[in-house]
């Protein structure tokens, strides 16, 4: 079974769908940002990324679980 995790971030007026798929038995876990699929390998690592104008951190720490960072701080999960 996949931990799947859920984030509802606004930035400005946009509001941005994240879901955080970390699949038991893979070497990558998934980040779908607004409908779009990133795969990105397995491990404890901070990955940059960008929602329209804003800068923001997709945090994984080393039990697969994660978090979202933005200027205003951690966004949680839904």
């Amino acid at each position: 079974m996949a931990r799947v995790q859920r984030f509802h971030v606004v930035c400005g007026d946009v509001a941005h769908e994240l879901i955080y798929t970390c699949p038991r038995f893979s070497r990558h876990v998934v980040l779908e940002i607004d409908g779009e699929r990133f795969e990105l390998p397995k491990g404890e690592r901070q990955e940059p990324f960008r929602l329209g104008d804003e800068q923001a951190i997709l945090c994984i720490d080393r039990n697969g679980r994660a978090s979202i960072l933005v200027r205003e701080g951690e966004v949680r999960e839904e």
